[in-house]
């Protein structure tokens, strides 16, 4: 397993972020090296939970996590740790 992202994050328009995912939908402001702006965690079908990006300043129109598969610490893939699980 790879740490993809590293950052922090903020609540957003909530003061209890466990409230509000218990009610299935969480905003929050997120600054990460990878992941930045305002996500929103939206509970679908069952477990099944979706993140998605608001349309801001850090959107980027056509933009794909597929494109961006190496850890931000290591920057290995999981293909890559999986192909060779004991180098660090």
């Amino acid at each position: 397993m790879i740490v993809w992202d590293l950052g922090t994050w903020a609540p957003h328009g909530t003061t209890d972020p466990v409230a509000a995912v218990a009610a299935g939908e969480l905003h929050a402001d997120v600054f990460g090296h990878k992941l930045r702006g305002r996500l929103v965690l939206v509970r679908g079908d069952g477990e099944q939970w979706h993140l998605l990006h608001t349309r801001d300043a850090h959107a980027v129109a056509g933009w794909d996590l597929e494109e961006h598969p190496r850890s931000v610490l290591s920057g290995r893939t999981n293909e890559e740790v999986r192909a060779d699980p004991d180098r660090m």
